[in-house]
């Protein structure tokens, strides 16, 4: 125990006593073991407190527990599971999730069920790469299950799959590979080299070797003064205020793989910078983008610790991350600055709450908050640019947030602020982007601030980073383009894009032909393919099925007005009948094609003409609320073919009124009783799919 005080106010102080007691061997049921074998009541573990006093009881946080066998969920690739998660706050929730799931979701795909068990039941992350859906799995489940799942649960789809990648496909059907492994490292967030043990971060402990393999600091002339993230085999991530002109220091040395400042690891490699550049939003008095890339003048050759964190790019950072560490060799406050790597766990704050504490016009969307309100454990300094990493739902550590300011050190209600990563990607991608391979002949440190053009600029082929001209915003990933899912807010991720994409624009008197992908073959599994149709104004398309021949339970052909994939749906085709001629009212029209991951079949093929709208529909047709046109044989079908459901609405098979206006509504007066009855009431009801 030490007792400190400062140099002003003094009060009565305190005291306590001290008792011995025979340590037992091993903890009772209602206690945690520690690693340094102190016990801790369970009730005591994952709350935010050092109990434990090496952190062990907070560590493996949230605990991961045994899978229940539930339904189909017990077929997954894993026996522990973890909440709460991004999906479930507790194992209750989840089981009635699942219930509602299997129900709403059963048929539109094989796989469905799979990944709500996989999302509600997620793989423990504490033991590395976690098993998860694959992207393409996603995205095609989702296309085929959508609709469904929005018109029994009246929510919309939950799932984003660009949480997922294709990366790391196992066996199994799943995959492993990491999310923001924007520079394609394959390792990024691992920590191979890492066992638990134990022995300026305020409130913290030691680290081990091969615990932080990212973890780098800066020297100047010997002089160790700011950490720093590996991100590539090329950049380290720190921050603005370390490396600027208003800093005392120069770096003239990166070094990885040391825990101690002083002494040399066998681990140790030490690197001199080649340039170094600044966001140029930094501001040095608020402290507003707070981070700087450094080039190193050799490529890194990756160990078991030595490896780059994973990025994070998702800005839900409160939902999607549950656990986080700080580390560097800042002051502790009470053994001042120490020689070897500090670390402490913390939690993510909230970013009202955050705001609230520190005063709104000092947070900005490019910071982030993590600690606690009650103080006791914080960054401090010394440990500025160092990483706040968190460990995300793949099983690997992310970049979450840069060390960069607070109200002293482990206040009561000011908590640590770190600039953020999610917000600042542009940034590092667009220097990357720009400058990845210039080393200069003559090696040395350059200071410079990217300008914004630079930011924002039109990637090269092949680049990390597609960058949507209408909103200067990166689509990180580059499978994400052509993917049929619009990214940018005018779809030109999905422009111009060779076999998956087409935008067709027909003239009067001309007809085009669409067939499935490699038709007359056999078209291939996991297609996404999507059409964007355009006609004339005031003329309408006519689609002529030529032939079709799809799997009937899991490959569709959707149609729908408008130029939103997934909207205004009129219809979906699946099976070997060949559909009738459907025409379509609308200008912009769409079409997209999806297939499963198994059975293929020939496909199909169509033509498309143009034809005037007219202002009356003939004999054979119905005429729509929103005057157009449908043949008499698709009213009362069950399918939207107006567009407006007029043609839906006067259907005594689906839908029967008692008394009602010509608009369906029914006028209840006060204290007058009115009446429903379904056809045929007091007898029996007849079974019918109603849509």
């Amino acid at each position: 125990m030490r007792f400190t005080s400062d140099d002003s106010v003094t009060h009565q102080g305190f005291q306590l006593q001290l008792t011995v007691i025979p340590r037992s061997l091993g903890c009772g049921n209602d206690s945690f073991t520690c690693i340094n074998n102190n016990c801790v009541l369970n009730s005591l573990t994952c709350d935010g407190y050092n109990d434990c006093g090496d952190f062990s009881d907070e560590e493996y946080c949230p605990p991961c527990v045994p899978l229940e066998n539930i339904g189909e969920c017990g077929q997954l690739p894993y026996d522990r599971t973890y909440f709460s998660n991004q999906y479930s706050p507790n194992s209750p929730q989840a089981v009635l999730s699942y219930n509602f799931i299997i129900h709403s979701l059963q048929g539109c795909h094989p796989r469905a069920i799979d990944l709500a068990c996989n999302l509600l039941f997620p793989e423990c992350i504490h033991q590395g790469p976690t098993n998860r859906p694959c992207y393409s799995d996603c995205v095609n489940i989702t296309a085929h299950c959508r609709e469904l799942f929005e018109q029994h649960s009246n929510m919309s789809w939950p799932v984003n799959c660009k949480d997922f990648t294709d990366k790391g496909r196992t066996p199994n059907g799943y995959c492993q590979g990491a999310t923001g492994d924007l520079f394609k490292t394959d390792i990024c967030g691992t920590r191979p080299a890492y066992r638990q043990k134990f022995a300026e971060i305020v409130g913290g402990v030691d680290a081990n070797e091969g615990e932080f393999p990212w973890m780098v600091y800066l020297k100047d002339n010997g002089f160790g003064f700011c950490g720093g993230t590996l991100i590539s085999s090329e950049w380290v991530v720190t921050a603005a205020h370390c490396v600027s002109s208003g800093s005392r220091y120069t770096v003239d040395e990166v070094v990885f793989g040391n825990l101690n400042i002083e002494s040399t690891s066998p681990y140790r490699l030490s690197i001199t910078p080649s340039q170094i550049f600044i966001h140029p939003d930094y501001d040095s008095f608020t402290n507003d983008a707070d981070i700087a890339l450094i080039q190193l003048s050799t490529l890194v050759n990756y160990t078991d610790y030595i490896r780059p964190a994973c990025l994070a790019n998702s800005s839900q950072e409160t939902t999607v991350y549950k656990q986080c560490i700080v580390s560097g060799w800042g002051n502790t406050q009470i053994d001042g600055y120490p020689d070897h790597l500090q670390k402490a766990f913390v939690g993510l704050i909230s970013r009202i709450t955050c705001g609230s504490l520190l005063g709104i016009e000092s947070f900005t969307d490019n910071m982030i908050c993590a600690g606690y309100e009650r103080g006791d454990i914080d960054t401090c300094d010394g440990d500025s640019g160092g990483p706040l990493a968190c460990e995300g739902p793949d099983g690997r550590w992310h970049l979450v947030g840069v060390t960069s300011w607070g109200y002293g050190c482990a206040e009561p209600g000011s908590p640590g602020v770190y600039a953020r990563v999610s917000e600042l990607l542009p940034f590092i991608l667009g220097v990357v982007k720009n400058y990845a391979g210039s080393v200069p002949p003559t090696l040395g440190t350059t200071t410079a601030s990217l300008t914004n053009d630079m930011i924002s600029a039109t990637p090269p082929a092949n680049s990390i980073c597609f960058e949507c001209a209408s909103d200067y915003e990166c689509v990180y990933d580059p499978s994400w383009v052509c993917d049929g899912i619009d990214d940018c807010d005018n779809r030109e991720d999905e422009l111009n894009c060779i076999g998956t994409t087409t935008n067709d624009t027909i003239s009067v008197g001309e007809t085009w032909s669409i067939s499935s992908p490699n038709y007359p073959h056999e078209y291939p599994n996991y297609a996404y393919y999507t059409w964007y149709i355009t006609a004339p104004s005031n003329y309408s398309v006519i689609i002529t099925f030529i032939t079709f021949n799809l799997e009937s339970c899991c490959d569709h052909l959707s149609i729908g007005n408008g130029h939103t994939p997934g909207n205004l749906v009129v219809k979906t085709f699946s099976g070997q009948d060949i559909p009738a001629s459907l025409r379509l009212y609308s200008s912009n029209s769409w079409m997209r094609f999806t297939s499963d991951d198994s059975v293929t079949h020939q496909g199909f093929q169509l033509q498309l003409t143009v034809i005037p709208r007219s202002l009356g529909c003939g004999n054979d047709s119905f005429t729509c609320i929103n005057n157009n046109c449908v043949l008499n044989s698709l009213t009362c079908d069950g399918y939207n073919d107006c567009g407006d459901f007029s043609d839906e609405e006067y259907c005594r098979k689906h839908t029967h009124y008692s008394s009602v206006d010509s608009y369906n509504h029914v006028n209840l007066k006060g204290h007058h009783p009115f009446q429903l009855a379904r056809n045929n009431y007091n007898g029996r009801y007849q079974n019918l799919n109603l849509k």
